[in-house]
Order: C-alpha cells, then sequence, then structure tokens
C-alpha cells in the first residue's frame, strides 16, 4: 500500500511538473484601477516611470487619470511582443474601448521582466467605473465583486473582457475594471483601505486598486491577490518530486 502511495505522489508531481512549463510560456495579465483625480491617490504598482514599465497612456504627472489600467508582464524566459489591446465591457456588448493603436505602433517588445501598462490616452476615456454600471447600489459589501449581487446573472454574465493580440477573450470575473459593477466614488463606506489616510466621504471616494491576475479577486481586496507564478509553482513541484523520490528510495532500504 505505502509503495503504490509513492508512486502515485511521484507520478502526479512528475505529471504537474510537465504541465506547468506551458503555463511559464504565457504573459501575466493584470487588471487594476488609477485614480489620482481624488484625494488619498495611489497607483497600482509597478506604474509610470517605474523600472521595465512600458507605459502607454497619459502622464499621471501632469495629468489627472480617473482610469481603468491593463498590466501585460512578460514573465516568460523570452522575448513577447505586444501588437494590439481591447477592452470590452459587458462581455462584449458594451463599451468597446480600443484607444492604444497609435501608442503600440508596430508592436511593443516586451523583455523577460518587463512590462506593458496601458490607461486612459486623453481625458477620462477609459473611465471604466463610470461606464456600463451593472448595479444600482453603493455597497462595498455586496456587489459584483462580493457578496451575494455577485453571483447573480447581472454579475456573472457580463464580467469585461481583455483581448491581447486579438486572441481570446481574457474574462475580468473579479469585476475590477468595472469596480464591483458600480460607481465606487460613491462606495459607502469608502472600497477597503483606499481613502484611510484622506479620510474621503461617499461621493469623493479614491477609486484606485492594485494590481491583480485577471479573473481571481476583485474591490474586496484592493490590495491586490496575486497568484504563486509559473516559474515558483515549477520549483515547488520540482521540490516536492524530489522529496517524494527520496523518500521511496528511504522505505527500499
Amino acid at each position: 500500500m505505502k509503495q503504490r502511495t509513492a508512486y502515485i505522489l511521484i507520478s502526479a508531481a512528475l505529471l504537474l511538473g510537465l504541465l506547468l512549463p506551458f503555463q511559464a510560456n504565457a504573459v501575466d495579465v493584470q487588471v487594476g484601477y488609477a485614480d489620482n483625480l481624488r484625494p488619498s491617490a495611489f497607483f497600482p504598482s509597478p506604474f509610470f516611470g517605474d523600472p521595465n514599465v512600458h507605459f502607454l497612456g497619459e502622464d499621471p504627472t501632469t495629468h489627472q487619470l480617473d482610469s481603468g489600467a491593463v498590466r501585460i508582464f512578460n514573465n516568460t524566459a523570452v522575448n513577447f511582443t505586444v501588437t494590439s489591446l481591447e477592452v470590452k465591457m459587458r462581455n462584449g456588448a458594451g463599451t468597446d474601448y480600443n484607444l492604444w493603436a497609435a501608442l503600440i505602433g508596430g508592436g511593443i517588445l516586451l523583455l523577460p521582466g518587463q512590462s506593458a501598462i496601458f490607461v486612459q490616452t486623453s481625458g477620462e476615456n477609459f473611465d471604466s467605473s463610470d461606464f456600463d454600471v451593472l448595479l444600482a447600489t453603493n455597497s462595498p459589501f455586496n456587489n459584483c465583486s462580493t457578496g451575494a449581487l455577485a453571483s447573480t446573472a447581472t454579475c456573472t454574465n457580463n464580467p469585461a473582457q481583455v483581448i491581447l493580440n486579438g486572441g481570446a477573450p481574457l474574462l475580468d470575473t473579479g469585476h475590477v475594471l468595472d469596480t464591483g459593477g458600480f460607481d465606487t466614488v460613491s462606495s459607502n463606506p469608502c472600497v477597503g483601505g483606499n481613502n484611510v489616510a484622506g479620510g474621503n466621504t461617499p461621493g469623493s471616494c479614491n477609486e484606485s486598486l492594485q494590481w491583480r491576475d485577471i479573473g481571481t479577486t476583485g474591490i474586496q481586496n484592493p490590495g491586490g491577490n496575486r497568484v504563486p507564478e509559473p516559474a515558483t509553482l515549477l520549483l515547488l513541484t520540482s521540490g516536492l518530486t524530489g522529496l517524494f523520490v527520496l523518500r521511496y528510495r528511504r522505505k527500499q532500504i
């Protein structure tokens, strides 16, 4: 019985180790929100001016941002070229944000470890929290990201889509780009820790949200929530495989 269990554990770890390199070949697509229009502003990090960042949008040091934000992070070992990016609200049936073609030009080359960050390009033309509002609510505890409303058809059927290089749509099921399906500037109380220092009040809540992998967590985690990088998982799997092999050999001695 112990021998069979050892074989099963080793096989499972090896299989996971074989699958993970394919995941590691995919770039990381993240979503967030950037707001310096209201007090207590912070931006997702990294952001404008940070090392290894290609920034496509208005300069936040000279412009006020109230903008959805998308980050393409090349966490692979090879170069990756961004040739197009499009964001469609309401699962493709709402506002179509196709703003960055001129900035992308012939392509944005991302070396390993580099990011491309996309925000508004003029005025508030990527204010994805105000357009295509799904819910008549102001509760940070019950919306399309969290609470009973999150499981309703209005929310589950209407995530924003992020389309990279014309590929299959990636779904923002956490409803980050539409800030929970309602305009969080009027959230009561303001969402999470966004406004602790400035003491903002409903009607002037800062809407910023940290990066998180698309399709993971929503506005209930304004500080973001990252899943383990494929490379980290691969190292963990390799370590587990070695541990199981060593334990099995000891059993045979």
